[in-house]
């Protein structure tokens, strides 16, 4: 019998005399490298946030956080595994207290917290276990331009503003073509068209010529049908309108309202964009803020602006929405990042837990920085997170 011919593929053979100059990267360098960034300024960067913390009336005593040291670990590696201890050091701080009738100055030094330390490998010891904190992919900060109500003629988009700290605010379109904006979740809306008032804005002109560029629909005019909403002809009746809707049932003089406002917006303490958020704002609304320095990582009377601005386009169909699922909108978060915003609460706590103790404290009472300070917030919340993780 003759075998038929069978045609035989050629093979290449990589398993001899092969080598690669792939370097498999260092996996863990990233967890090592932010861990690092928080021990070298992670507590100075949580401190400045409140740090000087003056007593409710801002009379009486003004207490401020000058410096951080570490001290020695308790054990080595081998020792607290073996005894099921934790693999950590003692936090100090350098806290000044100024007594603002007499000029007086008391300074201490205060242990904070003890700090678990990563090892080479990546990971911590808390009582004799090891742990390893994981990355989290989250949500970027930024702005988020996104689908909203869909009507049978027609897609309407709104805007989700995200800070790095800070509540979200959201910007949307409804299907009588009015414009407003709130902070979620579930507070009062407020007419965009206020609050460009509030910004400086007063009259219906001077609002529509900031848009005529961009707000031409022939059918949908969004400007126009927000203003016949807004029944604020000025900044004074637009700021006690907002007010109102914010913070009912409380009286304050115009000032101190418009300040609140402000700041729930434009203040870095409440709505901090942070370093990706800023950077997200630039790409998107093409701003040139510097996205590096943390004073300029903020939110800016522009940017509501040419947000309002993009809407519109996109409302109209001129520019496309966001794809919320794109890995551009999405960003990993290391553990040194995880655990200073953990922390952060616990410095919120410490803060008010100081001017509540300031104030049972007259300017000629014997006060030290020690009978202020009590730092059992920081070590809740570092017990918290690595309990946790």
């Amino acid at each position: 019998m003759i075998e038929p011919k069978r045609n035989r593929a050629s093979r290449l053979n990589l398993g001899k005399g092969f080598s690669s100059s792939f370097e498999i990267p260092n996996l863990i360098e990233a967890q090592k490298s932010s861990f690092k960034d928080f021990y070298e300024g992670g507590f100075k960067r949580l401190f400045d946030e409140i740090s000087p913390v003056k007593d409710t009336m801002e009379r009486m005593w003004t207490l401020e956080f000058k410096s951080f040291r570490y001290g020695e670990p308790y054990g080595s590696i081998q020792e607290v595994l073996a005894k099921g201890l934790s693999y950590e050091i003692p936090v100090y701080a350098t806290v000044q207290l100024l007594n603002n009738k007499t000029g007086e100055i008391k300074e201490q030094e205060i242990f904070v917290a003890d700090l678990p330390m990563m090892t080479d490998d990546g990971a911590f010891i808390v009582n004799g276990v090891r742990r390893v904190v994981t990355h989290q992919i989250v949500r970027a900060e930024g702005v988020l331009f996104e689908e909203g109500d869909v009507l049978p003629y027609r897609t309407l988009y709104k805007v989700r503003l995200m800070p790095g700290r800070g509540p979200w605010y959201e910007i949307e379109t409804n299907k009588y073509n009015v414009i407003s904006m709130r902070i979620l979740p579930k507070r009062p809306r407020v007419l965009i068209t206020e609050f460009l008032r509030v910004l400086g804005y007063e009259t219906d002109q001077e609002i529509l010529k900031l848009f005529k560029d961009v707000d031409t629909h022939p059918e949908y005019k969004y400007i126009e049908a927000t203003l016949a909403r807004d029944f604020t002809k000025s900044k004074e009746d637009a700021i006690i309108s907002i007010y109102n809707k914010l913070r009912p049932d409380e009286s304050v003089t115009i000032e101190s309202a418009e300040k609140y406002i402000k700041s729930n917006f434009f203040s870095k303490r409440k709505f901090d964009l942070g370093k990706i958020g800023r950077y997200q704002l630039n790409r998107k609304l093409g701003t040139e803020y510097d996205y590096n320095n943390p004073d300029e990582a903020v939110l800016y009377p522009e940017d509501i602006i040419l947000i309002v601005k993009k809407l519109i386009k996109i409302n109209n169909g001129v520019e496309p929405a966001d794809d919320i699922d794109h890995l551009f909108n999405r960003r990993i978060r290391s553990v040194g990042e995880v655990l200073e915003r953990q922390l952060l609460a616990g410095v919120r706590r410490l803060e008010k837990n100081i001017k509540d103790k300031m104030s049972l404290y007259g300017q000629d009472a014997k006060v030290t920085p020690s009978m202020l300070v009590g730092t059992k917030p920081i070590a809740a919340s570092i017990q918290s997170f690595f309990g946790a993780n």
